[in-house]
């Protein structure tokens, strides 16, 4: 595994999925790199289109690891955002790539509440598809 985040957010998500896989943490990518995960048709055209940052979902319980091995793979806490809002989501940013992870525990506050806690054990390095357009629908 490479120490630096790749370039290319979609293959980010992949190195991420493969650290937390091998440390038995059931990290779950949401949003428009989730969807590439799971539709690599989304990656052509005329459904590719780049993404700007990378969303996930973790059981809060394992937070603290997603965390630590975020930084192993260098990315860099966002100390402020993560102390105030350290109870619900962290961020940590990419800095080669100039993007950020939003980690979220559990749950997905937008419009609506999506409470994800006994979703996260689906196959896969994503969100279910169902789960992944509930977020988009919002």
């Amino acid at each position: 595994m490479d120490d630096v985040p790749y370039p290319d957010p979609v293959d980010e998500a992949w190195r991420i999925a493969e650290a937390t896989s091998d440390a038995r943490i059931p990290l779950k990518f949401t949003g428009g790199v989730g969807i590439a995960l799971r539709s690599p048709s989304a990656g052509r055209p005329p459904l590719q289109r780049a993404y700007q940052d990378l969303d996930a979902v973790v059981p809060s319980k394992q937070a603290s690891a997603v965390g630590k091995l975020l930084m192993e793979l260098d990315y860099v806490e966002d100390e402020q955002f993560n102390a105030v809002h350290g109870g619900e989501r962290l961020i940590f940013f990419d800095p080669h790539n100039g993007r950020h992870v939003d980690l979220f525990y559990e749950r997905i506050q937008l419009c609506h509440k999506l409470d994800l806690r006994d979703r996260l054990a689906v196959e896969g390095p994503a969100l279910a598809p169902a789960d992944l357009l509930l977020m988009k629908l919002q």
